[in-house]
């Protein structure tokens, strides 16, 4: 873990300070990113995260450790089940409302907070901010999610997930009657400009696939199997709102409703272990939040 500290000469008066860092630690832009982002650098004791500030000369700057922040408990959060552990990966159900990590130095309750109380020495597997996290699921999405306890799981893990080699299977219940028993997205996505914290299909975007199968017919509303092929972001709630079924309860692509988040569930994972090298499955009951009548 990188901490230090230097004075600032004469000759790096108005250096960036991302540029400073990266040339001072030998560490990678994203990586000096990453220290700021968290605020664990200070200029004369003052948390500097912008990359961009300019250097004066006498200042010191320092790197401190990285302290997690403290889980907060709250009654309203159900605990985190644990489905599946080894000495190398973790997979949780994550329940509606957990944040996958942590707003930078903000203490709320989030599966890196929480996994860190677990397993102390999955701080620092990856950047600390987001110990063990191998992928997201954003905060009202449930289900099944992979946490890495050593840097070489987290790799491997990450690599796979990069070159499309684990199966992913969410359920979801959207809105109106899906007519075709199954369909293939193939909608490029892209981040709105507009709206920079929502994405949209777009001909620029990138290549982006679901494919859908239908489960279950309601009449004003289908539950749905989907596999994204591509893994953009909000990839799944953005395919299903663009063909005229978005996600009931979806707050970015649909109608909100009153169901806590949208009524999606990571409900299957399929992949080769990266240290075993046998395959693995792991799977979860539909979650009550998505059963309308029992399935026949």
């Amino acid at each position: 873990m990188l901490t230090g500290s230097w004075i600032i000469d004469n000759e790096s008066v108005d250096e960036r300070l991302d540029r400073y860092l990266v040339q001072q630690t030998h560490a990678s832009r994203q990586t000096i990113q990453s220290l700021l982002q968290q605020g664990i650098v200070s200029i004369d004791g003052v948390s500097i995260t912008r990359p961009a500030y300019r250097l004066k000369a006498g200042q010191q700057l320092t790197i401190s450790p990285y302290t997690p922040p403290v889980l907060s408990s709250s009654p309203t959060l159900p605990p985190i089940q644990i489905v599946f552990e080894d000495p190398w990966l973790v997979v949780i159900n994550k329940p509606i409302g957990w944040l996958s990590h942590p707003p930078h130095e903000v203490a709320l309750p989030s599966v890196v907070t929480w996994a860190v109380s677990q397993w102390p020495s999955m701080l620092g597997v990856g950047p600390p901010y987001r110990s063990g996290i191998v992928h997201r699921l954003d905060q009202y999405t449930e289900g099944l999610m992979v946490l890495a306890k050593t840097p070489d799981a987290l790799a491997d893990m990450q690599a796979l997930f990069r070159d499309r080699q684990i199966k992913k299977t969410y359920w979801a219940l959207v809105q109106s009657n899906v007519l075709s028993d199954t369909l293939t997205i193939t909608q490029p996505i892209m981040r709105s400009p507009k709206k920079r914290h929502t994405m949209m299909v777009h001909p620029d975007g990138k290549p982006a696939i679901t494919e859908i199968k239908v489960l279950y017919r309601y009449g004003s509303m289908t539950l749905v199997e989907a596999q994204p092929l591509t893994g953009r972001t909000h990839q799944i709630r953005v395919h299903l709102g663009f063909i005229g079924h978005p996600i009931i309860g979806d707050p970015l692509y649909g109608t909100a409703g009153h169901h806590g988040g949208q009524l999606l569930q990571a409900g299957q994972l399929t992949f080769d272990h990266p240290m075993t090298h046998q395959p693995v499955t792991v799977s979860l009951p539909l979650s009550p939040r998505l059963q309308r009548h029992p399935l026949g």
